[in-house]
């Protein structure tokens, strides 16, 4: 039962561990935007780091020649990861002063640190000789530590130029785990190094498990700018690289590449590793500038390891980026195009709008004008009316008087004179001038335009109209029928054929005058 118990427990332990490991979710678009915004800012993050180095050169005034070499190391272990020529030099400078002083401590802690730095500049057999005659009897715990650090930093960038070669790579990755191993026995256990070196021993010993728990511990309480955060988070990227989670991946690359540019460390990998991984999920853009920043700071570094193994990478990824761009630069030139031509369809479309406005006003005003002449043609039709009703009255009044007088023959002697219709039929002309006038202001003109040169119509002096051009007037308003024009302007219906037969042979058109009439007051 108590057998039972047990395995129902692990099982149980292990159901909640796989859905906690599967419930995280990772702020990758968080991490990879921090990084960004790093990288734009990073040349303030090198200056930074410059301004400390250059503090701790002018600000030395020590006398003594331990005093000397002590900040010759601390000028090195500045210089380390930032720029690794310069920390080769004081390394070296220190090693030397130390010789030529007798100090073979400290020319045991500059020897090896030479030894973890020449490789990064080529120099591996070099470096390896040195390390290899290196006798470790009676040295103190801190430096057998310094000196399985510094074996670990050198046999990884060996096993970094051999990775082509599976059988040199793995001597020197076997190289890598015995020195790991006794960096361990050297630390104080329970500090934030020992707990890395040991997470560290787990990954490379393929305990990705407690490697995995403890660095994800250890990671949480550590400064994000500091050298120790960013190669914990590169581990745990590795990690998550084995167990094929790529977005885990993506976010410890981020978190480690990031605290790289806060620190201003340049011999670093991280950045790359990330660079590699964005290309190979189609994100080029980064891809091209993470890749490009890693070889400006391994240049910058003269990690000529860094260099050699991010050259293979980057012809790729430019070639992609290039092609990019070139796809870019179509499109932009297509967007343009057709924003050219929006804004070419835009001053058309303005342009044939604002003259349909002007026409629109124009035949505004002319309704207006058209309204105020229909107007005037009724008031002048009502005065007219009123006028006739009036005469109307009168010769009533007249022919009653004239009857009920018995002045008969004197009312027959009148109405025979015509004197009557005469006064009204002028009185009717001069009414109908002015109110066709009023519609047709230019109409004497336009009708003289269809007119032979020597056939121009020629008003007497005070004349509104004349006959030919009330006649005229009457077909312009559309009355064809020459009895209702007789009627109208008191003609005989003989008079009004003569009167347009003799207009039609003064035309300049005679066949079509009578259309070209009616098109008069529309041009």
């Amino acid at each position: 039962m108590d057998a039972f118990r047990r395995i129902f427990a692990l099982i149980t332990s292990a159901l909640i561990s796989i859905i906690s490991v599967e419930a995280v979710v990772y702020d990758v678009d968080g991490a990879l935007d921090r990084l960004d915004d790093a990288v734009a800012n990073r040349s303030e993050y090198y200056n930074r780091r410059v301004s400390q180095i250059d503090s701790i050169i002018n600000s030395y005034s020590g006398s003594s020649v331990k005093e000397h070499l002590l900040n010759l190391e601390r000028i090195g272990d500045e210089y380390s990861l930032f720029n690794n020529d310069s920390a080769l030099f004081y390394f070296r400078d220190g090693f030397y002063d130390a010789v030529k002083a007798g100090c073979d401590s400290m020319e045991t802690v500059f020897r090896l640190k030479l030894i973890a730095h020449l490789p990064i500049a080529g120099f591996v057999d070099y470096a390896s000789n040195i390390y290899e005659r290196i006798d470790t009897a009676g040295m103190s715990n801190d430096m057998k530590f310094l000196y399985y650090e510094s074996g670990r930093r050198m046999n990884y960038f060996i096993a970094l130029i051999y990775e082509s070669h599976p059988q040199e790579h793995r001597r020197w990755t076997s190289r890598i785990t015995d020195c790991q191993l006794n960096m361990i026995k050297y630390q104080d256990p329970g500090s934030d190094r020992y707990l890395k070196n040991l997470g560290d021993y787990y990954f490379i010993t393929n305990e990705q498990g407690k490697a995995w728990d403890l660095l994800v511990d250890l990671l949480d309480r550590l400064d994000p700018n500091s050298e120790v955060y960013a190669s914990t988070a590169e581990v745990l990227a590795d990690i998550s690289e084995q167990r094929g989670d790529v977005e885990a991946q993506k976010y410890y690359l981020a978190l480690a590449a990031s605290s790289d540019i806060y620190s201003a460390a340049r011999e670093v990998s991280a950045l790359q590793k990330l660079a590699a991984l964005l290309f190979k999920e189609n994100d080029v853009y980064r891809a091209y500038e993470y890749m490009s920043v890693a070889l400006e700071n391994a240049t910058d570094c003269c990690a000529l390891a860094r260099i050699m193994e991010i050259s293979p990478q980057l012809p790729i990824i430019t070639a992609a980026h290039n092609k990019l761009m070139d796809w870019w630069t179509v499109a932009y030139a297509i967007i343009i195009v057709i924003l050219v031509s929006c804004i070419v369809v835009i001053i058309l479309f303005a342009y044939f709008l604002v003259r349909h406005l002007k026409r629109m006003r124009v035949m505004q005003s002319h309704l207006l004008e058209a309204n105020r002449a229909k107007e005037v043609y009724i008031s002048q039709f009502m005065v007219l009316c009123s006028l006739y009703m009036d005469k109307l009255t009168q010769f009533n009044n007249l022919v009653s008087r004239k009857i009920s007088s018995g002045q008969t023959d004197e009312l027959y002697k009148f109405t025979k004179s015509g004197k009557f219709i005469e006064e009204q039929t002028h009185d009717f002309h001069a009414i109908f001038d002015e109110a066709f006038l009023h519609i047709y202001p230019a109409f004497v003109e336009d009708v003289n335009g269809l007119l032979l040169s020597g056939e121009k119509i020629v008003l007497k002096e005070g004349e509104r109209l004349n006959t030919d051009l009330r006649i005229l007037a009457c077909q312009r308003l559309g009355l064809f029928d020459a009895n209702r024009i007789a009627q109208i302007l008191n003609y005989s219906v003989n008079t009004i054929y003569a009167y347009r037969n003799r207009l039609r042979k003064r035309a300049i058109s005679p066949d079509t005058f009578d259309s070209d009439l009616m098109s008069l007051g529309y041009r």
